[in-house]
């Protein structure tokens, strides 16, 4: 049996459903990166493009890619980690 998302066991701290990413949290971390780690994480994980297709298009090294993509996921989580502390800190408040 699948739990829906209308059970509370579902939700985070922030009352979103588990799994549940804002597309403007994403969107601002995104824009906030330097460009090549952007253009490596969208277009793998977005993508669908392998690391030695991305260094084709970048013309950087698989190395490099990968050290981009590696680089752009934390940005990632750690702009994800500041939403979701926000939002327990605002939750606290109320």
């Amino acid at each position: 049996m699948t739990p829906s998302f209308s059970s509370p066991d579902r939700f985070a701290a922030n009352g979103e459903p588990d799994g549940f990413v804002d597309p403007a949290v994403v969107r601002a971390a995104l824009d906030s990166m330097p460009e090549q780690l952007r253009v490596t994480l969208v277009e793998i994980y977005l993508g669908g493009r392998s690391v030695g297709e991305v260094a084709d298009l970048l013309a950087v090294s698989e190395d490099t890619v990968r050290a981009h993509a590696g680089e752009s996921l934390r940005m990632m989580r750690e702009a994800l980690r500041r939403r979701s502390v926000e939002a327990r800190n605002r939750n606290r408040t109320r």
